[in-house]
């Protein structure tokens, strides 16, 4: 108030000096730039108006960009577009709940808000939709048998052609049910935005309801005394009226556009800069007007119009002018309690804001003079839509279902969700102010620093699995997604770690993955069953041709000739390799039909490989062989049983060697790739190739190239790739010969 009572001695002295002499001089020039000065104010209380029309569609725009980005809107909109129609699977299940709940606190902390959607892709199909009837009224979540199909909706294909980030905002009209007009009438905007996969592909949209009568209210409010105030789209259609039949006449077939009542606005409508001009209504009636444009969307735009009858605006500054000198005389008197009216009236709202800024942080309810005049209620309400921004991003990370910690550069916990307390067992005010390396391992402290210095660098880390310990030791599995913080000038001062617990999920995909191996193992022994008759014939022939060197050797062993007795050895080697061959096909058939478990341990694929290639190599030495390895670097881990991987590529490995004995050129290439979901092994040789007719067979029993071969070494090796969930496939090589590829899950994805 000090500063308000000094304002006010200051302006007692400068009325007493000045009112008397400037008194005239108003009178005579006011008369003369009235008008124009009442435009010119005119369209600048026209803009602060639009700002703040702007400033509510753009928090929106943010907020369906921030859903779209929310850890468990990309999982549940991969994992819906990867499902089949109509099929409903566990995990999606306890997404959908998950989501819904979220979308839930989104609702109740954003209070203009109708609908909020997750609609798929593929069929239209809403997959989550949280509602309320009208702005503030308690929210709701659909059940799953109301569930609308919204494919035919214009924002729904609209929405896609838009690039990666971009935001389909609708046009302001009134709500739908099932194709009609619900009653009562409801006017709203929608803003979508897809949620695409990595390599851009839509698999989903999120899509906000506004409720816009809250802010249409807002608009009346700004209505000048013995004037108008009206919101047109970019048609000139009447969106906000003083009569309000004229509103969304559009929407029944009965326009009621602005240029109609007054044609002189056609072009400023359409116009996209500010501007103020006097115009005629149909009458002839002169009328002041100030138009400015609100951009929504690249196509899309509305205007607020304000008009006011020339003879009104002249008549309030004829009779401002006819008073000035009559209020000099006693302005002197009144000066300071007007002075300290304007103190009060500056103050008060501004300690409304003061106090408004600790109110959060103090869990206390927000007052702010939201509807007080001029700049201050315009800094109020931008205010006001901050803390809204702020309490969707608080809504969404406390309903997270995954832990959001945010951490500085050095690790310090700054920020702990409901959440990280329940995964970790500590509570908030016990991790804040804690280095993180309090729930990470000794041995992945190191990856952890690697992964934030990547976030701070802008990198995108997405999804890295890796190990977190809680409160009493327990071992969790878990998928990060690291994003840098930054301050308001842009300056990365931290790290968020969103962790989400997969402990029970890769237990799943390890009992799959055991089912999957008896599965292959059951399928295995069947196919011996069916192998038996074909073993008699591989086993039988030379164990017949054994018994006969034998019985062979055995009558001439009974001369005393030295010739006899050097042909009876030569008989009893030649019956030592068939015996040496019926016992391969032996151990191989062991192989084949054994259960051996799968033991997976997570390991640089790199390695395997060669490991497998060096053992591969030895005695290859006089093959005139050249070998290409084509590792790439920094390969994320695969969970793999080594010693069963390492035989796969040392069967490859021989198999290129033999393919190209009888070959000039002599090129053996093993490679790796990194395709982010999966790591892909190949081995390549520049030998004849396979036969078409055989390629398709190549993988069952007893199928061979080699003219001594027995055709199981391959089967196995697809057995064994197979039972690590992988896939194995032959391609011609472009060098001539074949391409073997085998694809192995990646450890994160």
């Amino acid at each position: 108030m000090g500063l308000s009572f000094r304002l006010a001695i200051a302006m007692i002295s400068l009325v007493m000096l000045t009112a008397i002499g400037v008194g005239t001089v108003i009178h005579r020039g006011m008369m003369a730039s009235g008008l124009p000065q009442e435009l010119d104010r005119m369209r600048a209380h026209a803009g602060l108006v639009a700002d703040e029309f702007r400033n509510h569609i753009e928090i929106a725009r943010e907020d369906v960009q921030a859903i779209a980005g929310m850890p468990a809107v990309v999982r549940l909109a991969a994992l819906h577009a990867e499902a089949h129609p109509g099929e409903d699977i566990e995990p999606e299940r306890q997404l959908r709940t998950e989501l819904a709940g979220q979308f839930l606190a989104i609702l109740q902390a954003k209070k203009n808000y109708l609908r909020l959607r997750l609609i798929g892709t593929t069929d239209g199909m809403e997959i989550v939709r949280v509602s309320r009837k009208t702005a503030g009224t308690a929210a709701s979540i659909t059940p799953q048998a109301l569930l609308q199909s919204k494919a035919h909706r214009p924002y729904f294909s609209a929405s896609f052609d838009l690039g990666d980030g971009e935001i389909h905002v609708s046009p302001i009209d009134y709500i739908r049910e099932h194709r009609a007009i619900k009653t009562p009438n409801v006017p709203a905007i929608r803003l979508a935005v897809a949620v695409r996969s990595d390599d851009g592909v839509p698999l989903a949209l999120t899509i906000i309801n506004m409720d816009m009568r809250p802010l249409f209210q807002q608009l009346r409010d700004e209505t000048p005394k013995k004037g108008y105030l009206f919101l047109v789209d970019e048609a000139g259609n009447y969106l906000v009226h003083p009569d309000t039949s004229k509103e969304f006449g559009f929407e029944t077939g009965k326009p009621f556009r602005l240029q109609d009542d007054w044609p002189g606005l056609a072009g400023p409508i359409a116009s996209k800069e500010p501007t103020s001009l006097q115009v005629q209504d149909k009458a002839g009636l002169k009328h002041a007007a100030a138009i400015w444009p609100v951009e929504l969307a690249d196509t899309r735009s509305v205007a607020i119009a304000e008009i006011v009858p020339v003879q009104v605006l002249m008549e309030q500054a004829s009779t401002i002018a006819g008073s000035t000198v009559n209020v000099a005389a006693i302005a002197a008197l009144v000066s300071g309690m007007v002075a300290v009216a304007i103190g009060i009236s500056f103050s008060r709202p501004l300690r409304h804001v003061t106090t408004a800024l600790n109110a959060p942080s103090r869990h206390q309810p927000i007052r702010l003079p939201v509807k007080a005049s001029g700049e201050i209620g315009a800094l109020a309400r931008a205010f006001y839509g901050y803390l809204e921004r702020e309490s969707l991003l608080s809504a969404i990370v406390n309903s997270s279902f995954d832990a959001i910690t945010t951490e500085t550069l050095d690790g310090v916990i700054t920020s702990w969700n409901p959440a990280a307390e329940k995964l970790y067992g500590y509570a908030a005010d016990e991790a804040i102010g804690a280095n993180a390396c309090m729930v990470i391992p000794s041995e992945h402290v190191e990856e952890m620093q690697e992964l934030r210095a990547r976030a701070v660098r802008g990198e995108k880390v997405q999804q890295f699995e890796s190990i977190r310990i809680d409160r009493d030791g327990g071992r969790h599995e878990v998928a990060l997604t690291l994003s840098p913080v930054k301050d308001p000038k842009h300056e990365i001062i931290g790290v968020s770690v969103i962790a989400r617990d997969i402990t029970h999920e890769r237990e799943m995909d390890r009992r799959m993955l055991a089912l999957k191996s008896q599965a292959e193992h059951a399928k295995r022994v069947s196919t011996a069953g069916k192998m038996a008759s074909a073993m008699v014939h591989e086993l039988g022939q030379p164990l017949t041709v054994i018994g006969n060197f034998i019985t062979s050797a055995e009558q001439m062993l009974k001369g005393h000739s030295m010739q006899p007795h050097q042909n009876a050895l030569q008989l009893m080697e030649r019956a030592g390799e068939q015996t040496r061959h019926a016992r391969d096909v032996l151990v191989r058939l062991r192989e084949f039909i054994g259960n051996r478990s799968t033991q997976l341990e997570l390991h640089n694929l790199n390695d395997i490989v060669e490991a497998g290639l060096q053992s591969a190599l030895i005695g290859a030495d006089g093959h005139n062989l050249k070998v290409v390895r084509d590792y790439e670097e920094q390969l994320p881990k695969v969970p793999v049983d080594k010693t069963q991987v390492r035989q796969v590529v040392v069967n490859l490995v021989r198999n290129a060697i033999e393919a190209m004995a009888a070959c000039d050129k002599r090129i053996l290439t093993v490679a790796t790739r990194d395709r982010g979901d999966e790591i892909d092994l190949i081995v390549a040789d520049t030998g004849p190739g396979i036969d078409p007719d055989i390629r398709d067979r190549l993988f069952d029993p007893f199928v061979s190239t080699k003219a001594g071969g027995m055709g199981i070494g391959l089967p196995l090796s697809h057995a064994i790739v197979e039972a690590h969930g992988g896939r194995m496939s032959i391609e011609s090589n472009e060098g001539g010969g074949n391409l073997f590829k085998i694809a192995l899950r990646s450890a994160h994805v």
